[in-house]
């Protein structure tokens, strides 16, 4: 069996200086030097293949219409241009993509990477591409060297914002960036409705329109105002066997953390147990706990956390009162900027408020042409 190897020669032209005769390299070696080189080249040539993101450079930035706002992109391929710097001022930034904005109000914004699987330098600017100023910046990571870079500023209307994202070190490859945008003001928001005929959107018009064709429930019955006001549905106005429907339309949020509502109402009959409303969207019964023993011919007060809220059977009878199903959390149809309730039925309201406190969907001024 042929042996591998090499075999060392000391010589005297090793000693003195003289030349000695070069061996070459044995054919096993020259297959795994080969080899070697052919998937350096094959990498090589992948990595300066891999095109640039679409928003590579500013003039190119991803405009942001609504809020909230997400992108997942792969920076790997992204370039720099001259004027992009980290958040000291250095010019180790790399792979930069960048994403614009002009909030048509006043709006509290955060901007977070946090996600991402590589170093990032974050940083918000205003004026003109080629004359930018910084205003906020922030390059943090864990201990996975994982982006952590988030940064808070007030957007002023009309205002125009860009935003750069880049690997916060030379020689950066890039990566995977999980990129955010939202507002972050609260708002509390309160909408009374008081006086005598409650507004009715479309939808919870088409709803009882449909309802009493269908001769459905007490909704093909008697429909009144608040303070048992005739709208028009053959009410009588006593309070009893009668509906109220309402609706609430407001700003749409983005989050809500709280959401109460409050109705004023004196109960006509003693079957005020068996009352409830009626969530349009959903089509569930709500509130019939908190109404259970309201005194009859009395005003009360009755405050519904939308948030966490009884949920009752319509059909379903126990010991008089309507049965409970679980509780439930209404907030995913508040959202939109719309609730559509119907009372009833054994009560006269007089007054219902919702009270909803949240971060609101930010309107933004539409992108410019590019």
């Amino acid at each position: 069996m042929p042996q591998l190897g090499w075999t060392l020669h000391w010589s005297r032209h090793a000693l003195t200086g003289a030349p000695a005769l070069a061996r070459a390299p044995h054919p096993f070696l020259q297959v795994i030097a080969a080899t070697w080189l052919t998937a350096m080249l094959l990498l090589l040539s992948t990595a300066v293949a891999q095109a640039a993101p679409a928003n590579d450079d500013i003039a190119q930035a991803t405009p942001i219409t609504t809020l909230p706002f997400t992108d997942s992109t792969a920076t790997v391929g992204a370039t720099r241009a001259p004027g992009e710097w980290t958040c000291d001022g250095s010019s180790d930034v790399t792979t930069t993509v960048w994403y614009v904005f002009t909030p048509a109000a006043d709006t509290s914004i955060v901007a977070s990477t946090v996600g991402s699987d590589y170093i990032i330098t974050l940083s918000v600017h205003t004026g003109e591409p080629g004359a930018l100023t910084q205003i906020v910046c922030n390059q943090e990571y864990d201990d996975h060297f994982q982006s952590q870079a988030e940064v808070h500023f007030a957007a002023t209307a009309g205002t125009t914002y860009f935003i750069m994202v880049g690997c916060g070190y030379r020689y950066c490859p890039g990566g995977d960036l999980r990129f955010s945008l939202d507002a972050t003001q609260h708002l509390e928001l309160t909408i009374a409705l008081q006086g005598h005929v409650p507004p009715i959107s479309d939808d919870l018009a088409a709803f009882i329109a449909a309802a009493r064709e269908a001769g459905s429930g007490l909704l093909s019955q008697h429909l009144v105002g608040l303070n048992a006001t005739d709208i028009g549905q053959g009410g009588p106005g006593n309070g009893v066997d009668e509906a109220v429907p309402m609706s609430f339309t407001y700003p749409a949020f983005a989050a809500i953390s709280s959401a109460i509502l409050t109705v004023t109402l004196t109960p006509q009959d003693r079957l005020i147990g068996t009352d409830a409303l009626m969530v349009i969207d959903t089509g569930q019964h709500v509130g019939n706990d908190l109404l259970q023993g309201l005194p009859v011919g009395q005003e009360s007060t009755v405050r519904i956390n939308l948030q966490n809220v009884e949920v009752n059977g319509p059909s379903h009878w126990s010991g008089g009162f309507l049965e409970p199903l679980g509780r439930t959390d209404q907030t995913p149809i508040l959202l939109d900027g719309d609730l559509d309730l119907v009372y009833q039925d054994d009560a006269i309201v007089h007054s219902a408020t919702l009270t909803i406190t949240g971060t609101p969907r930010a309107t933004l001024a539409p992108a410019p042409p590019q």
